[in-house]
């Protein structure tokens, strides 16, 4: 089976998605920089058997994370400035949190609320 690992930081927080009969399923945008190039953009769905997509609460907007997809196609989309930029779309099949986006309180404190 070909896979295709990488490892980038969320665009935004990552968001279930209801497909109605078809279930639910988990979306997110990862830039493989954390300066959030298109060029370097992949957008990702994430299947999880149960359908509880508890990981969701910790996929938040520039936390970065490790990926393996088992699906991956190459598309592409027009932006703001009517430029064709280049997007990976992949199934996610494995999911990793390499380290989260301190809350509000843990930045102004420098302390973690759990601590």
């Amino acid at each position: 089976m070909e896979r295709f690992s990488f490892t980038g930081y969320l665009a935004s927080d990552a968001k279930v998605i209801d497909a109605g009969e078809n279930g639910k399923f988990l979306r997110f945008t990862v830039y493989t920089n954390s300066r959030g190039s298109a060029a370097n953009k992949a957008e990702c769905t994430y299947n999880e058997k149960k359908q509880e997509y508890k990981v969701a609460e910790y996929l938040k907007k520039g936390c970065k994370i490790f990926g393996e997809a088992t699906s991956v196609t190459a598309d592409y989309y027009t932006n703001k400035e009517n430029q064709v930029v280049p997007v990976l779309r992949a199934q996610v099949k494995y999911l990793e949190l390499l380290d989260r986006k301190p809350d509000a309180e843990e930045a102004t404190t420098g302390e973690r609320a759990d601590d």
